[in-house]
């Protein structure tokens, strides 16, 4: 009887031992798994975060090419040009009055001034044909001693712009005008240009155009490419006239019968257009 409990007591301790190693066993291999799992996540993160690295870079580098080549093309300028007789005068005159009080030299420019306006209306210049282009009254001043001035009068100063068609009679005008004002008469500036430049548009874009044509074909022809079509156009202001300017030299004396007459040539304009126009190359 006591053998038969030694020997049950030896099966229980045996039985006890295998289920404390299976427990062990089971817990390493869990322990393993879960390693070599997390060894796989990480590593496919990292793989993860390589391909998007990698996509971004290809990404900026597409980017970068495309800005590179964005400006790609044969770039030109083209100028249209025709010469012109001008048939308008554009005349600048002032009267200029100096005086002790403010109202005598209002009083002697405004003479003067209407007097001006007087004999343009009888050459039937009137209207819009006239614009007065600036008024001023300012003080003026000397300088007794250093350092203190005196007011000594005030001078108005009147100044129109007058259109002259009749280009043929332009120095008879002025002349007219320089005695009807007197002595205050300043002819400031004269210049000569072409009232309606509309009618020589389609010329000048046509000639810009063949212009520009021309020079992008030569450059092609230089570089050993091939010119493609026109990809833009744009064009710079809608002609510029080259106006004829005969400066701002003043005639500031009334005339006399004895001083011959002035005599102004109206000579010749050039209207210009200009374009910039990008070519593709093939």
């Amino acid at each position: 009887m006591a053998l038969f409990r030694s020997i049950l007591l030896k099966l229980g301790i045996f039985v006890l031992m295998l289920s404390v190693f299976s427990c062990g066993g089971d817990n390493a291999v869990s322990n393993s798994t879960q390693a070599t799992a997390y060894e796989i996540s990480s590593n496919s993160d990292l793989m993860i975060a390589r391909s998007a690295s990698q996509t971004r870079d290809a990404g900026l580098s597409v980017t970068q090419n495309q800005l590179d080549t964005s400006g790609a093309g044969i770039w030109i300028s083209g100028q249209g040009s025709v010469s012109l007789k001008p048939d308008l005068a554009v005349l600048s005159v002032e009267v200029e009055s100096d005086a002790k009080t403010v109202s005598k030299a209002l009083e002697i420019a405004a003479i003067s001034m209407n007097g001006i306006i007087n004999s343009l209306n009888s050459r039937g210049i009137v209207g819009t044909d006239v614009q007065t282009q600036h008024f001023n009254i300012h003080t003026r001043y000397d300088w007794p001693e250093p350092g203190r001035q005196v007011l000594v009068g005030y001078v108005v100063s009147n100044g129109v712009a007058v259109k002259i068609r009749d280009l043929d009679a332009v120095g008879e005008i002025i002349d007219e005008i320089t005695i009807a004002g007197g002595d205050s008469t300043r002819i400031n500036n004269i210049g000569f240009t072409v009232e309606d430049q509309t009618p020589y548009a389609a010329e000048l874009r046509e000639l810009a155009v063949n212009d520009a044509l021309t020079k992008a074909r030569h450059y092609a022809d230089l570089t050993g490419v091939t010119l493609g079509s026109m990809l833009s156009i744009t064009e710079s202001g809608g002609g510029n006239l080259m106006e004829r300017d005969f400066g701002s030299g003043s005639f500031t004396m009334a005339r006399s019968a004895a001083v011959p007459p002035t005599n102004i040539s109206s000579g010749e304009l050039e209207l210009k257009l200009n374009i910039q126009a990008v070519f593709q190359i093939q």
